[in-house]
């Protein structure tokens, strides 16, 4: 009866101290029929749902970290962010991110609404 109760007392405490895993947070800045801007924040450990990013996008890092990304095959690879460092992708991606490392990652995502693969015109 006492190994009954400590077991009982365990898994209620492990549910109340263990919270859920959180979701990453997006914040939709602006949207036009030529571009996405959006503002995303992942506190260590958040992860997002399964989504897809199908067009070429520049992604800017106000606070940078780490993220595992995992594909639809469950292939992972990690993709670290440095603080005011700039990215492009132009593959188009479904996935699943998680922030893998030990800080909060802030980015700015501005998705291009136009044919894959095309890098913007270079100033002169």
């Amino acid at each position: 009866m006492k190994t009954l109760f400590f077991r009982c007392c365990f898994i209620a405490l492990f549910v109340l101290v263990v919270a859920p895993q959180a979701a990453a947070q997006v914040k939709p800045l602006m949207e036009n029929d030529q571009v996405k801007i959006y503002e995303v924040t992942m506190k260590v450990g958040a992860k997002t749902p399964e989504h897809s990013h199908p067009a070429d996008e520049a992604i800017y890092a106000f606070s940078g970290g780490k993220v595992k990304v995992t594909l639809p095959d469950g292939t992972t690879k990690i993709t670290e962010y440095k603080t005011g460092e700039v990215k492009w992708r132009t593959a188009p991606e479904t996935h699943v991110a998680e922030n893998v490392g030990d800080t909060e990652i802030r980015l700015l995502t501005i998705q291009l609404k136009k044919p894959q693969g095309q890098q913007p015109a270079k100033e002169p």
